[in-house]
């Protein structure tokens, strides 16, 4: 069975209701309890808000989905996007395999940070994957094609990365600096220097008039590009430039 075929099995299991338990249950299934364990506190003043890869959220609760690889899938992940913007909790996508070894979405796009900007938002790939071929550039596929968190972890354990090229995007490098994207757009040549010195990394920071900066270096700007540049694959192809420039030591 192929594994889109196995993955839209998963979502007609589930919306035909077959999911559910069958016979046994347990002597728990007829009893019902009165939620008041905590009577003596006031549950209007208790908070459940954390930090979560530097976001806040309104409860330490993750919304996990199996919902990777058929393009049908994509209304459901709009929809559990806006349920996480709307209730302030973490949102993890289903696996990115398949749109990986595609080249497509598969129902897993960028609009699923436009719906849920201001909640952690998870990639996703079986680290059995590991084994089977998938790299660096396979995880940075899956970050770059929702706009993942992956880079906050930097964000919230700044540490030098030496030998790495960055490729933040405004949005990631404010996350990266914690300063809004305004900031980061009204100086991008002191932004781009700021991340490269405290990453310890070559910086380049995308947009218009891209800004390449390096630790002890004077930054250069890029004024070549055009509109039709910001668009989905255009991160992979940088990547990629990246990759085979570095192999043949430039």
């Amino acid at each position: 069975m192929l594994l889109t075929e196995r993955k839209t099995q998963h979502l007609d299991i589930v919306m035909s209701g077959r999911a559910r338990q069958l016979g046994g249950g347990s002597a728990f299934d007829d009893v019902v309890f009165e939620h008041v364990a905590l009577p003596e506190l006031d549950l209007d003043q208790i908070s459940l808000h954390t930090q979560f890869l530097g976001k806040r959220i309104n409860a330490p609760l993750i919304v996990s989905s199996m919902t990777g690889g058929p393009e049908r899938a994509a209304t459901i992940n709009r929809n559990i996007a806006l349920a996480c913007q709307h209730l302030g909790i973490a949102m993890a996508v289903g696996s990115q395999r398949i749109a990986i070894e595609a080249g497509g979405a598969s129902g897993l796009g960028k609009e699923l940070r436009q719906l849920a900007p201001s909640v952690p938002l998870l990639g996703n790939f079986g680290a059995a994957q590991l084994n089977k071929g998938f790299g660096l550039d396979q995880a940075r596929r899956a970050v770059e094609m929702i706009d993942a968190d992956a880079l906050n972890l930097l964000a919230k354990h700044p540490q030098p990365l030496h030998d790495a090229v960055l490729t933040p995007h405004p949005g990631e490098a404010a996350r990266m600096l914690e300063v809004s994207t305004d900031i980061i757009q009204g100086d991008r040549y002191g932004a781009a220097r700021v991340l490269a010195e405290r990453y310890g990394s070559v910086v380049v920071l995308k947009g218009a008039g891209t800004v390449i900066a390096a630790p002890g270096r004077i930054p250069a700007i890029i004024d070549a590009g055009n509109p039709g540049m910001a668009t989905g694959g255009m991160g992979d192809v940088l990547t990629g430039v990246i990759a085979a420039m570095r192999a043949q030591s430039f």
